[in-house]
């Protein structure tokens, strides 16, 4: 994981705010998924909040988005936010 890569949660009414930040690369990406999993238990919506990172590596986008559609089968709502929403939803990226 960057050593510089943290998240912080928000609990709010049934939903889960997830801020990162730092650089995002492919062990931040599995940190990342493997909060999504372990967190995921009785949230209907989680917001990955992805204003405070500073470098999104490709590899990182890439595993990331390779596990996202196993996450939706568990979580209800995934809502990626923040000025780099935009690369996280793109697969222009990978």
């Amino acid at each position: 994981m960057a050593s510089n890569f943290t998240m912080r949660f928000q609990r709010n009414n049934g939903s889960l705010d997830i801020i990162i930040k730092g650089d995002f690369d492919g062990s931040s990406a599995h940190a990342l998924l493997e909060a999504l999993r372990r967190k995921s238990d009785d949230m209907q919506k989680i917001t990955v909040n992805t204003d405070g990172l500073k470098n999104i590596y490709d590899f990182g986008l890439t595993v990331f988005q390779g596990h996202l559609p196993s996450l939706n089968r568990q979580i209800e709502e995934i809502v990626i936010t923040g000025k780099n929403r935009v690369i996280f939803a793109s697969r222009e990226y990978l």
